[in-house]
Order: structure tokens, then sequence, then C-alpha cells
């Protein structure tokens, strides 16, 4: 009874040591913990550290051994040297493998990504059918254009249960075209409650912007949206008022 009763008090305090969060800061430690499998909770912060591609191929050998995620943090940002496409896309399909994750954050700002790595990321996480929660950032990369917006957006399509999303897309070379995509997009995932989208600094003139946000009239639930359209977009006080427009109906 007794030993039943203890073995009982180490399952459940073990249970209670996988949800908690587990953070990372440098990537030697996270490689050589011993998380178990039945983590859940897991944020890597990774932004600003210096080890390039071949750290990102060890993080994606990692995650793998953590299909129990729920919850996860991978913040890559500003990454000091050069990412290529191919361990990227790695990490890409070792995301999609995770179909227990509610919740993703992937911070991938200030790095070189080219266009089949986001055509990877975005059809990777259309596997992720059972995401409430995303977050993706990909502000200062630059070269981020209509095309890789466009793919990104349709591997979200099969993402119909999120309710909050995140697209931080400032700074890239993102034209009305690959805004009008996110409009329709947009159209397709009717569960949404909370929006947030910042496209400052690129350029999608004034239709990309009123396409954008005909889109959001499909998302009837929202109660939480945020949209920056700021600096270099080229939008008149005329297009600002279609756009409000737009938003009251």
């Amino acid at each position: 009874m007794i030993k039943n009763l203890i073995k009982y008090l180490l399952q459940q305090k073990q249970k209670k040591m996988m949800q908690q969060i587990s953070k990372f800061y440098k990537l030697e430690k996270f490689i050589s913990s011993q998380l178990h499998n039945e983590q859940t909770n897991l944020e890597l912060l990774f932004n600003n550290n210096e080890f390039g591609d071949e750290g990102i191929s060890l993080i994606a050998s990692q995650l793998k051994k953590l299909q129990n995620l729920n919850i996860l943090t991978i913040n890559l940002s500003g990454i000091q040297k050069q990412i290529t496409d191919e361990n990227l896309q790695s990490l890409a399909n070792c995301l999609g493998s995770h179909n227990n994750l509610v919740s993703l954050k992937v911070g991938l700002d200030e790095n070189h990504i080219e266009e089949d790595a986001l055509f990877k990321i975005g059809k990777q996480l259309g596997n992720c059918q059972n995401l409430y929660d995303l977050n993706i950032s990909l502000n200062g990369c630059q070269n981020v254009s209509n095309q890789g917006v466009s793919y990104l957006i349709q591997g979200l399509l099969n993402c119909n249960k999120i309710t909050s999303l995140t697209l931080g897309l400032r700074y890239n070379q993102i034209g009305q075209e690959g805004a009008s995509d996110i409009g329709t997009g947009l159209q397709t995932l009717l569960n949404l409650t909370t929006l947030r989208i910042d496209l400052s600094q690129n350029q999608i003139l004034e239709q990309g912007a009123v396409d954008l946000t005909y889109g959001l009239g499909y998302c009837l639930n929202l109660t939480h949206l945020g949209l920056n359209f700021e600096e270099e977009n080229n939008i008149s006080d005329i297009g600002a008022f279609s756009i409000g427009a737009a938003l009251r109906n």
C-alpha cells in the first residue's frame, strides 16, 4: 500500500515537472539535456547566438525526440552565421512532425531565408492541425517576397483551428500580391479571435492593404486586431479611408 502510494506520488511529481516550462538559452545545454519524451512545454531562446547552420541541424535532431510537445517557442533571430535552406527545411520537417502542438512561436528575424525554405515551412506547418496559437516572426529578413508569403499562407490553410495568429513581416520585399494572398488566406481562418500582422516597411500599396482588410470581413469572431502598414507602403489618405471602411464592415 505504502509502496503504491510512493510510486503514485513520484509519478505525479514527474508529470508536474514535465508540464513545467523548460527554457534554454544556450545550444550546448539543450543538446546535453536529459529531457524526457513526456516534456510538453519548451522554450529555446537562441536569438543572437553564433552557432549557425550546424546548430540548426542539432536542434532539429533533438526536437525529434520530444514528440509530446504541446507548447514550443523557438527563437533563432539574428543568428550570426548564415543558415542554409537545407537545414532550415530540416527544422521545418521536424516541426511538422509534432502533431500535438497547440501553441507554436517561431522567431527567424534578421536571417537570410529563401523562398524554397518558406515553402517548406508553410507546408510543414499545415501538418500541425491542432494548433490554436501561432506566432511567426520574419521581421528584417529583407528578401521575403510575395511568393514566400504566399507559400507560408497556403500552408496555414490546413490549420483551421487557429484562434490566435501573429505574423511579423516588417522590413521585407512584400508587395500588393503578397498582402492580397494574406487576405485570401484569412478568409479560411474563421475561428480567429486574435490577429496581429506587421507589414510596415514593405511595398504593399493601397490595393494590397484593402485586399488584406477585406479578408478580415470573414473573421467574424475577432476580438483583438492589430494591423501595421506604416512606413514605405505608399498608402494615401484615400487608401486609409478604404481600409477603415473595410474594417467597419
